[in-house]
């Protein structure tokens, strides 16, 4: 039979004078355990020895005893293992915290089953993603949506569950719109309406019937849209219409806004008005005016200018 040290530990049970009956098994496995005892212990065990390196194989108990207080002396720092006051519990955890976090903002992952690793602080502002290639199994990165990001004024949307894209700056006085799929910088036209005569007044020619002043808002655009709408339709020949920039000074229309007879509004007309693309810029604190160069024989009554800017 064998010893069950140090493979286990024997169990025996506890015999009784008079009672249980002695067998000489029961002589044989003690001696059998005192034997393996006295092999893992080797002859004369030294004391132990914390000037002992650690080796990959230990020959016996009394060397394995020898790594383990040289480890702690080691991890400690100080010139011994054994004296209470300077090797505790306190120098042995600060020495290991050391070990795994020798920098501030270390941390630690498991770089194998019940394996740690240390993960050394990242750069600033990068975010701790999770990758199969790295030791610890995680590693510092550009987060995706900083990466994304290339221009001061960028705008990231989703274009499906959990995936980004980049919408770069718009053009200056574009807004941004919904569309079907995707955010969009749109061109918005802006409009204003300019009554140039009373809604009941006969519509008279000449120049400067109305002024419009270019505020702030509008400085930068160009007129792409013009429209005139009289309340009641004049009646035989055709009412014409030319917006002129004082400051310049040019007319900004090359075919002038006409309403035909009987009509009330320009968008029926068989001529339609056409803006003269070399002068349709604004300038802030630019001057138009509104001239009506003829009318119809039987005057049309109220007119109504839009002019549309983007």
């Amino acid at each position: 039979m064998a010893a069950s040290y140090p493979g286990s530990i024997k169990s025996f049970t506890t015999k009784v004078n008079l009672v249980d009956t002695v067998d000489a098994s029961h002589i044989n496995d003690l001696q059998l355990e005192v034997a393996a005892l006295e092999t893992e212990l080797g002859i004369n065990p030294p004391d132990v020895d914390d000037t002992v390196n650690a080796v990959s194989a230990a020959a016996d108990l009394a060397v394995r005893l020898d790594h383990i207080v040289n480890i702690i002396k080691t991890m400690s720092g100080e010139t011994n293992w054994y004296d209470d006051n300077t090797v505790t519990l306190k120098t042995l955890e600060d020495a290991i915290l050391q070990t795994l976090f020798p920098t501030k903002g270390d941390m630690t992952a498991a770089s194998a089953a019940n394996v740690a690793a240390r993960v050394p602080i990242g750069p600033n502002d990068r975010v701790l993603t999770a990758d199969s290639g790295a030791t610890p199994g995680v590693s510092w990165q550009i987060s995706k949506a900083l990466d994304l990001i290339t221009t001061a004024g960028d705008i990231l949307y989703g274009t499906a569950a959990d995936t980004l894209a980049r919408l770069g700056l718009g053009t200056a006085n574009f807004v941004l719109e919904a569309g079907a799929s995707a955010p969009a910088w749109t061109s918005r036209t802006r409009y204003v309406q300019l009554i140039v005569a009373d809604f009941t007044a006969d519509v008279a020619t000449g120049d400067g019937q109305f002024y419009f002043h270019v505020p702030a808002d509008l400085a930068g655009l160009d007129l792409k849209e013009v429209h005139a709408e009289n309340i009641t339709a004049g009646v035989t020949g055709t009412m014409s219409v030319q917006i002129h920039n004082l400051t310049t000074p040019a007319d900004m229309l090359s075919t002038l806004i006409t309403i035909d007879s009987g009509e009330t509004g320009s968008d029926t007309a068989a001529a339609p008005a056409v803006i003269d693309a070399t002068e349709d810029d604004l300038t802030l604190n630019d001057l138009l005016r509104i001239d009506v160069d003829t009318i119809q024989t039987t005057p049309a009554k109220g007119l109504i200018v839009t002019l549309g800017f983007n």
